[in-house]
């Protein structure tokens, strides 16, 4: 009733997850823990197995002895299905006896495709050949590879819940390692959805780490930023548009500034209702306010 995909970026020290499913929030098979492991449970799911699975690889053992262990504790487990991938880049799947067609799995170097009740095996087989091919960051080829099980056809009862998790130590939030966790829970289509949220999720952090990047070069930042956001004018670019027009007013390029502005204020006219208080937080000056606004 799944498909899915745990994979490893030892380059980018980077480990994640990403499935789908026609059950709602089925995302939950997943289990990530950066720099050690990626476990996905699913068919007759016994959720017990991911976190147990993380803990035995804190404890040294090896995938195959996990697998054995969970056949010591799980009487049914020719009904569970289950692909692990551990940072070093080791990898196993286990399709059991029990699960139902067409059920099965794909592995490769540093990930495991695996898959229940799908509508043929070209699923999985199409997952695997997106994540060797695509290009960019491990979230962008989880999704590639997700995305290509979909059009594939994907789980044969239908769609419903979709989720990419990408750990990576202390590079999320406040230091935490969760640097992506991304669930749709209930949608018609949930993993174009999932690539739709995705794509806002890369465009913020492209834009973060434009300004972290160029802190002590505003002209290159400004630059980078108006060549990255281009013509886009969806509607979660308006903090983009924002930000830029204030890098240009801090440079002096005042008439960039006002257009950058106003563009923010055309995609989100509500914006103005902050615009026009930032002189109070000292960004922008009075003057300035009202240029933009003639």
């Amino acid at each position: 009733m799944t498909f899915s995909i745990v994979a490893v970026d030892k380059e980018n020290k980077e480990i994640g997850f990403a499935g789908a499913s026609c059950i709602y929030d089925a995302g939950r098979i997943g289990f990530v823990e950066a720099e050690l492991g990626a476990i996905s449970t699913q068919a007759m799911v016994n959720w017990s197995l991911g976190p147990l699975g993380l803990e035995k690889l804190k404890e040294g053992l090896s995938l195959e002895e996990i697998l054995k262990h969970f056949g010591e504790v799980d009487e049914d487990l020719e009904s569970r299905q289950l692909g692990m991938v551990t940072y070093e880049g080791k990898v196993l799947a286990f399709t059991g006896s029990k699960c139902l067609g067409w059920a099965g799995h794909k592995t490769g170097k540093g990930y495991t495709c695996q898959g229940n009740i799908l509508v043929s095996s070209k699923v999985i087989e199409d997952m695997a050949k997106a994540f060797e091919e695509t290009q960019g960051t491990l979230a962008n080829r989880l999704y590639a590879a997700l995305l290509a099980g979909d059009d594939a056809g994907g789980d044969s009862r239908g769609k419903e819940s979709a989720r990419i998790i990408v750990e990576k130590k202390e590079a999320g939030f406040l230091k935490s390692d969760r640097i992506i966790d991304i669930k749709v829970e209930d949608h018609d289509e949930p993993v174009k959805e999932l690539g739709r949220i995705l794509n806002v999720h890369n465009f913020f952090n492209t834009i973060f780490g434009i300004s972290q990047q160029y802190q002590e070069d505003k002209k290159t930042a400004i630059a980078e930023m108006e060549k990255f956001i281009g013509t886009n004018e969806e509607r979660y670019t308006v903090n983009g548009w924002a930000h830029l027009g204030y890098l240009c007013f801090e440079e002096g390029l005042e008439e960039k500034a006002r257009k950058y502005y106003r563009k923010a204020m055309q995609i989100s006219p509500g914006f103005r209702t902050i615009f026009v208080q930032l002189p109070a937080l000292g960004r922008i000056t009075e003057e300035f306010v009202k240029s933009v606004l003639e």
